[in-house]
């Protein structure tokens, strides 16, 4: 009845106030771009004194990001971001010593608009679970 008391130009209704929208999930609400994600990933990180730099740069918009952390002798992790059970994203450990580089080269040729950022920090689980949002 709401749609019909509203008119309809070519066929279909330009916009129904009447019309109820259901409330958007985390995954479909809108996301921060992977640019600017991991421009404030490097600024957290260099503002706490630690070091962080981009390996290799994806897509701006939509590129997911691998972070790897090197810690002060010299083993790797590789954290990869993954959908968790709650509609939102937790960090898990994808590769971890001489495996990394192999892994991240395996990861870039099935996307090569993945992000790979390094971290060269004591304590990167701070930085990496400020950011899960």
């Amino acid at each position: 009845m709401c749609a019909a008391a509203h008119g309809r130009v070519g066929g279909r209704i330009p916009h129904d106030p009447c019309r109820r929208t259901r409330p958007r999930s985390r995954l479909t609400a809108p996301r921060l771009a992977t640019r600017t994600w991991v421009s404030a990933l490097l600024r957290r990180v260099h503002a706490a004194g630690d070091f962080a730099t981009v390996i290799a740069r994806g897509d701006d918009v939509a590129g997911s990001v691998i972070i790897v952390h090197r810690d002060r002798a010299g083993l790797e992790q590789a954290f990869q971001r993954v959908l968790a059970g709650d509609d939102g994203y937790r960090w898990r450990i994808a590769a971890s010593g001489e495996s990394v580089a192999a892994w991240i080269a395996a990861q870039r040729r099935f996307d090569p608009d993945i992000w790979v950022v390094e971290l060269d920090t004591a304590d990167p689980a701070r930085f990496v679970d400020e950011m899960t949002g």
